[in-house]
């Protein structure tokens, strides 16, 4: 967004970020002990 990156360097830190998250690497959410979760409804369900 600011222009600091080129798309594929954007792509290759989001693969390596979920590579090691999927590694078992804590997100900052659980690092913080933060516990709270919502999925926000985008659709008007039927």
């Amino acid at each position: 967004l600011r222009g600091e990156m080129t798309l594929e360097e954007s792509g290759e830190n989001l693969l390596d970020m979920m590579t090691r998250t999927c590694n078992g690497r804590l997100t900052a959410q659980e690092v913080l002990g933060h516990e709270e979760f919502i999925l926000t409804k985008l659709y008007r369900s039927a």
